[in-house]
């Protein structure tokens, strides 16, 4: 008999919609807060009230025996018969309280309720819903008036549609599995490594071990990773569906194009490409309704209208952006939730890194608590999720932000306005001391508890206002801060060694860093939600900075594979004597001027030459222009481009200009510094302009500072030499996109030659020494471009 087992959370969160979807504001869940309010009401309670009673039912249908099982709150035997209660914590005033509106809640306790009539039977079960403040501890309870046959049709119906849909998953997969067991590679030949790519992920997976793979381009990364990955979801692997995590769009498209490859050669697979919510919502602008079924036609009886309209999705394969946009147009259905439904039923979703490790936008269907760890996770460019990572796990208290809202609802609101006043008056205290020690910046050991204090006291009173405020603007802004305050109140509770504090000044405002400096062991927490996770990309290098900063957990495997292009259509080459260093751009810039139209006129083309910063940029450009020949065409990259402007930026240096060449100026790490794809003519050389080091500031002073000190003065290595070598080798890589390819790639500074920064390029870069530095490099281009 096929068993299925769930918590009763999990059980309703799959079967409970009904209806439309509210933006009712819900406060958020303090765990603390909660758990001391169920303490002190139960305490309250007569003798024989038995706490956190195990609940366990089993019911069977057509060969299936399904497991619930559940906490109760409390059981208390009672004359008439036994009495049992749910608690629940809430910020609403109880006069306001109307259970019929909390349908999650009402359905748990019947659920409840139908388990103990099961359980005891011939003995009445009277069931209790009962609300408290965790501030005032005040409750109030209702008691529910159900016939024990009504329970049990109410949970018989949502077990028999469970099943029904567990059933349809599992018919599903026999044809899956059936197209994946025997799916044969793709193509006719594999690459140079692919072999051993997809030897070593199978490995990884049957191991149910962690892997980190640094392929260069050319390999057929995408390919070598997702084939093994689902042609083993066939098998009993223990993993449910496959996450492929992607830092960029050009990621996305690169899977699109994988996964349709796999599809002509025989796999059904149900795919999903989960797209952010604003980019995918049909509504845009200041007239946006809210997401709520009072306000938005698309959100009205979102559920009822679903429910008609799944069985028709499940007949498609492949839940595109665009696809759910169109369904979501026609059948008047909010398309962000559609795709977090049709989720449920994916075998890859293909999404962002946020889905996966952000602790604000993480998909808690798949990922919260009590959930089974039957995942694997592909990540693409894994390079990017360390940077990033520190971002997620971060937060930022602002000044003026508080003080904005102390403006907004301060005279009205005293518990607010003295709570915002409390945390202004700690912003006015460092601001004394900064000004004491001629400071820009203060380094704090903790936040203060009377910080703390009163951040969650202005989440508090912000909760009771939100619950019973009208829409609008006001708001909207209050919203807005309470969603940002909750972040940082939680960022702020979890501080561990791996992070920094630190308050910055402007004239005007402060701003209270709370900065992560290590994020692998948060990372290592989300890896334990998957059975194996693959790292990959064309920059891995070296493996312990990645494994440490990753989370990798122990036993992990490594692979790194050259390119396979043939090496005589590339050449590396450094141009010595020529110092990029901060103190030496002002007497050098002529020099790179120079080298940049020497490297363009060896050999008309396009090009890319990148720098460390917009400001090198500039003083560079100025350079090239007082001195550059008409034959060639200066493009140059500006600080926040637009889609369509970058979109201008490289087909002007992309198109061919028979009088001449292009010469495009970047910065590294940037928007063209790497996921672009510019095969064959399309770009022939990028010059690279020193090591692109992060620029110094307090965050990467902070970052070096902790690795000094935790991995014996590497603190420089990890925070400025890693990071700025990942920008080149990824600048370099849009040369060689084909075996076809033609290019240089041109490195300027000595620091190159450094045993410490050589060590970061790969082998095949500079295996020759005297071809790969010298002064003649007009020659060896010369050489190079006349082989050709």
């Amino acid at each position: 008999m096929h068993v299925l087992e769930f918590g009763v959370r999990e059980f309703l969160s799959m079967t409970l919609k009904v209806g439309g979807l509210s933006a009712e504001f819900t406060p958020r869940a303090r765990a603390a807060a909660g758990t001391a309010a169920h303490t002190a009401v139960t305490a309250t309670r007569p003798e024989g009230y038995q706490r956190e009673v195990s609940v366990r039912h089993v019911f069977e249908h057509d060969g299936v025996r399904l497991i619930v099982r559940g906490r109760l709150d409390g059981v208390q035997p009672c004359q008439d018969g036994v009495m049992i209660e749910e608690i629940k914590s809430t910020y609403l005033p109880l006069d306001r309280i109307i259970p019929e509106r909390e349908p999650f809640h009402l359905a748990q306790l019947r659920l409840y309720h139908h388990f103990e009539v099961q359980r005891r039977p011939g003995q009445r079960i009277i069931p209790i819903l009962t609300y408290v403040h965790p501030q005032t501890l005040q409750e109030r309870s209702f008691t529910m008036d159900w016939e024990p046959e009504e329970s049990r049709q109410y949970f018989e119906a949502l077990a028999i549609m469970l099943l029904q849909a567990e059933a349809e998953k599992r018919q599903w997969q026999k044809v899956r599995n059936a197209s994946l067991s025997h799916l044969p590679f793709p193509f006719p030949t594999r690459r140079s490594g692919q072999t051993e790519l997809i030897g070593t992920v199978e490995q990884a997976i049957r191991g149910h071990r962690d892997a980190l793979v640094e392929a260069a381009t050319g390999i057929g990364k995408t390919m070598g990773v997702l084939y093994p990955a689902i042609r083993l979801l066939s098998g009993k692997r223990q993993y449910a569906r496959v996450f492929y995590l992607t830092a960029k769009s050009a990621g996305v498209e690169v899977a699109r194009k994988a996964v349709g490859t796999l599809r002509a050669h025989g796999a059904h697979l149900r795919v999903l490409y989960l797209t952010a919510k604003e980019r995918i919502c049909p509504f845009a602008g200041d007239d946006k309704p809210e997401c709520d079924e009072q306000e938005c036609p698309y959100a009205e009886e979102f559920y009822t209208r679903l429910e008609r309209l799944m069985p028709t999705l499940l007949q498609e394969e492949e839940w595109t952006p665009e696809f759910i946009a169109a369904v979501a147009a026609r059948e008047a259905l909010c398309p962000f939730e559609l795709s977090l439904e049709l989720a449920l039923f994916a075998d890859l979703i293909v999404c962002d890194y946020n889905y996966v490790f952000d602790p604000s936008v993480y998909l808690r269907r798949f990922f919260a608590p009590g959930l089974p760890n039957n995942n694997l996770f592909l990540v693409d460019e894994a390079h990017n999720l360390v940077p990033r990572s520190r971002e997620m796990y971060s937060a930022l208290l602002q000044e003026s932000a508080v003080a904005t809202i102390r403006t907004l609802f301060g005279t009205h609101r005293q518990g607010l306005s003295q709570s915002l006043a409390r945390v202004l008056a700690q912003f006015a205290s460092w601001r004394d001391a900064a000004e004491w020690e001629g400071a820009q910046a203060l380094r704090l050991d903790r936040i203060p508890e009377e910080l703390t204090s009163a951040v969650e006291s202005v989440l508090d009173y912000a909760s009771d206002l939100l619950v019973s405020m009208p829409r609008g603007d006001a708001r909207t802004q209050l919203l807005e801060f309470y969603i940002d305050l909750s972040r940082f109140a939680r960022t702020a509770a979890e501080i561990t060694s791996e992070y920094a504090l630190y308050v910055q000044f402007e004239r005007r405002d402060a701003r209270l860093h709370v900065r992560c400096l290590h994020p692998g062991p948060l990372l290592r927490t989300r890896l334990e939600r998957s059975i194996a996770t693959i790292f990959f990309s064309a920059t891995l290098a070296p493996t312990r900075y990645f494994a440490v900063l990753l989370g990798l957990r122990d036993g992990y495997s490594t692979l790194s594979l050259p390119s396979p292009f043939p090496p005589e259509n590339r050449l590396y080459l450094h141009v010595p004597d020529v110092s990029t260093k901060f103190v030496a751009r002002e007497a050098t810039r002529p020099s790179v001027a120079q080298v940049l139209a020497n490297v363009v006129r060896a050999q008309p083309g396009n090009y890319l030459a990148f720098f460390p910063s917009y400001a090198y940029l500039g003083a560079v450009w100025a350079e090239v222009m007082l001195g550059r020949a008409p034959d060639i065409a200066v493009h140059v990259q500006q600080p926040g481009m637009s889609t369509a402007q970058q979109e201008a930026f490289l087909s002007k240096v992309c198109t061919a200009r028979p009088e001449g060449a292009n010469l495009g100026l970047a910065v590294m790490g940037g928007l063209f510094g790497e996921a672009i794809d510019l095969p064959g003519d399309a770009l022939i050389g990028t010059i690279i302009v020193g090591p692109g080091l992060p620029a110094v500031n307090m965050q990467q002073e902070l970052i070096r500072e902790y690795f000094d000190t935790t991995m014996e003065d590497e603190g420089f290595f990890y925070a400025y030499t890693v990071p700025g070598m990942i920008r080149v080798i990824q600048a370099a890589g849009r040369v060689f996109r084909t075996p076809q390819d033609r290019g240089v790639v041109v490195l300027m500074d000595d620091r190159f030659l450094e045993d410490t920064y050589r060590g970061l390029l790969p082998e095949d870069w500079c295996a020759d020494d005297a071809e790969f530095s010298t002064l003649g490099y007009q020659e060896t281009l010369a050489g190079f471009w006349g082989e050709g």
